[in-house]
Parts: C-alpha cells; sequence; structure tokens
C-alpha cells in the first residue's frame, strides 16, 4: 500500500492543476488508509488459512463482470508464487465446467463478488454450490459477511466512493495467502517457469496457436 500511495502522490504532484486526478488521488489515499487498521489481523487470518489450503490439489477462482479481471490476477498470483494449478470463470460458467473436477474437498475455490456486480445474486448462489461441492470456499466482497452462506470464510474490504477502486486492495489478501503458501512450501523466489511443479501437465502435447494452421474451405 504504501508503493502504492507513492505512485499517486507522484502524479498528483505532477498535475497539481488537474481537479479530476488530485480528487482520485485523495479518494484513492482514503480507501488505503481505511483497509490499513485491518491489515495485522487479515495477515493473521490469511497465514492460518494457509496452513490448510497448501495442501490442496487445486484452486478455481470465480468472478462475473469486472470482477472477473480480479479473479484472473488472483489465479495468476497463486501460479506465479508456488504453481498452483489454478481454473478461473464466471458464475455461470463455473456451474458447467470446473463444478465437476474430482476430488472437491482438495479444491479451493475463491470467490469475488461485490454488490455492484449486476450478478451478484448469481454469485451468492454460486457460494452455496460451492459449499454443497465439500469446498473450502473463501469470499472477497465489499458487501456484508451476512449477505452469503454463514460456512463461507468472507474477507470484506472496505467499499471505495467508486467501484473501479475495488480491485486494488481485493487482490491483497489472496497475495498474502498465495505468498504464505509458498513459504510453507519452500519457495523464495517467483516465475520459476522450468521447474516440473510450475509446468502444467494437460498441456504437454496440446495443440496451442503456435502450431495451428489455416485451412480454407
Amino acid at each position: 500500500t504504501r508503493f502504492i500511495r507513492i505512485a499517486f502522490w507522484k502524479t498528483a504532484d505532477f498535475v497539481p492543476r488537474h481537479r479530476a486526478c488530485c480528487f482520485f488521488f485523495f479518494t484513492h489515499n482514503y480507501y488505503l488508509d481505511a483497509f490499513e487498521k485491518e491489515r495485522p489481523a487479515l495477515e493473521e487470518e490469511m497465514f492460518a488459512l494457509s496452513e490448510y489450503w497448501a495442501e490442496f490439489d487445486s484452486y478455481d477462482f470465480i468472478g462475473d463482470d469486472a470482477d472477473y479481471a480480479t479473479a484472473f490476477m488472483n489465479a495468476a498470483k497463486f501460479h506465479e508464487t508456488f504453481g498452483g494449478f489454478t481454473g478461473c470463470c464466471g458464475s455461470g460458467d463455473w456451474a458447467d465446467t470446473l463444478a465437476y473436477k474430482k476430488a472437491p474437498h482438495r479444491i479451493g475455490r475463491v470467490i469475488v463478488a461485490n454488490r455492484e456486480t449486476p450478478s451478484f445474486d448469481c454469485l451468492q448462489r454460486c457460494v452455496g454450490q460451492v459449499l454443497e461441492k465439500k469446498s473450502p470456499c473463501l469470499v472477497i466482497s465489499d458487501a456484508e459477511a451476512a449477505a452469503f452462506d454463514a460456512r463461507a470464510r468472507v474477507i470484506v474490504t472496505p467499499r471505495p466512493a467508486y467501484g473501479f477502486l475495488t480491485p486494488l486492495l481485493q487482490h491483497y489478501p489472496v497475495d498474502m495467502l498465495a505468498g504464505f503458501i509458498a513459504a510453507r512450501k519452500g519457495y523464495s523466489e517467483i516465475l520459476r517457469l522450468t521447474e516440473p511443479e510450475f509446468s502444467n501437465p494437460l498441456a504437454v502435447d496440446t495443440n496451442r496457436i503456435r502450431n495451428s494452421e489455416t485451412v480454407l474451405l
């Protein structure tokens, strides 16, 4: 958060007369301050959760609309830090595809579900579906925890004045979780894509764009 503050402070200093930029900076800074007091407790929670989640076979990340981008970034962070085998999709697609993966009790599932997302009710139902599959479920949301199934673990982030600020902090809990899992597995660096555990075995000898061909009929 300190790095983000510095970046936006430089921006505001560079164009001090640009009212929109300065307004965005102060709004953003207030958002970070609102979260700062919750950070120590969140770190403790993610550290405790990592002991359990480090043993899973794979991880699913679910989000709709703009929340899909946050879910995708979270999935990428899991792969980047410890080679986690991840999947990412929307709430509707998850029910038709990733929901049928075997051994659901060994799959950690993270759902990003914010109040302003048009399909918020679908994401609420998706939480229940995940739990019915007996999968551990972590929800990241700006809505109150009572909006979701009581069996899910819900991380509530501050609701910003503008929705586009939400992803700034909603990747943070998952970043911490991924980092703690990596530490438990003994990884100290990232992007070790040459190591076997960072290679997707399902991608071996499969067709990709690089070896495709165009056929004219």
